[in-house]
């Protein structure tokens, strides 16, 4: 029996996973930081005897990548010890841990695209949390499964795409980068996939996006031609030209053929995944 938990399901995945999750196991708990706050080891522990599930999917972090550079301590205290925390607490339960993590935990540097045994190498404090968090969830669980994503879009709140749509909508330049390429991921596809996974029993390190890679530039040019925006205002940048506090890494786009062996196929393309989104195709199906 798969009774879950989803962790963080405030944010911009967790909530889609929950809802997700819910269609299959109606027993499913949707935990906000503000019910579940996995760094507090003792509450969060007696939550989890209460409700006792067999699976917890973590989808909490301190997301924020420039926000993290400004603020190590926290970084650290909800992207390693929160995690931490959740592995003991699973292991002394009996129960399977799923941890989302982030193509962050990379340099960029990599001419071809990422495999899941690759050397992670993070340039900026977020990505180095994140991976500090992947290394304490699998010194607990080494049966653990650690889902690193990348560049996610999808319902529930304004990401790039809606923000570059309506600007172009609105006839305002749009500054996109050139030299910052990802494997973008459609939250609705990844909460599918998560749950695939679990299902087929998956464990270990495993990277999950939609096919294909773009840098934003491609991307923010794609989401104006599927809305309809005609000669969108973009203007190409250099990821150098950003002055953000953290550095981003260049270059992270995933190899998926270790997920498409394990879901006996690889997800759709990004391009086809962003269609339904901007096109709102996924309502439409589940209103059918």
């Amino acid at each position: 029996m798969i009774r879950p938990l989803v962790t963080g399901s405030e944010g911009l995945f967790g909530h889609v996973l929950a809802e997700r999750m819910e269609e299959s196991y109606p027993d499913t708990v949707s935990a906000t930081r503000a019910f579940f706050d996995i760094t507090d080891y003792w509450s969060m522990t007696a939550e989890l005897e209460r409700l006792e599930p067999t699976v917890v999917v973590n989808t909490a972090a301190f997301s924020d990548v420039d926000g993290c550079e400004l603020d190590p301590e926290k970084a650290l205290r909800v992207n390693r010890t929160g995690p931490h925390n959740l592995a003991r607490a699973c292991r002394a339960l009996g129960a399977r841990l799923v941890h989302i993590s982030t193509d962050y935990v990379f340099d960029g540097k990599k001419a071809t695209p990422y495999e899941e045994d690759d050397a992670p190498a993070p340039i900026q404090v977020y990505g180095a949390s994140k991976r500090d968090g992947e290394l304490a969830v699998l010194s607990e669980l080494p049966e653990a499964l650690i889902v690193r994503t990348s560049f996610l879009f999808g319902p529930g709140r304004s990401t790039f795409v809606d923000r570059v749509v309506e600007r172009a909508r609105e006839g305002e330049k749009v500054r996109a980068v050139l030299d910052w390429v990802n494997s973008p991921t459609y939250t609705v596809d990844l909460a599918d996939i998560v749950v695939r996974l679990i299902e087929s029993g998956a464990k270990g390190i495993v990277h999950a996006a939609n096919s294909g890679s773009c840098s934003k530039f491609e991307f923010a040019r794609a989401a104006c031609r599927i809305a309809a925006v005609d000669d969108p205002p973009i203007e190409p940048i250099r990821l150098a030209d950003l002055p953000l506090p953290a550095a981003r890494p260049e270059r992270t786009s995933f190899d998926l053929t270790h997920l498409g062996a394990l879901l006996g196929a690889p997800p759709r393309s990004w391009e086809d995944a962003l269609g339904a989104y901007l096109l709102g195709e996924d309502e439409e199906d589940s209103a059918a």
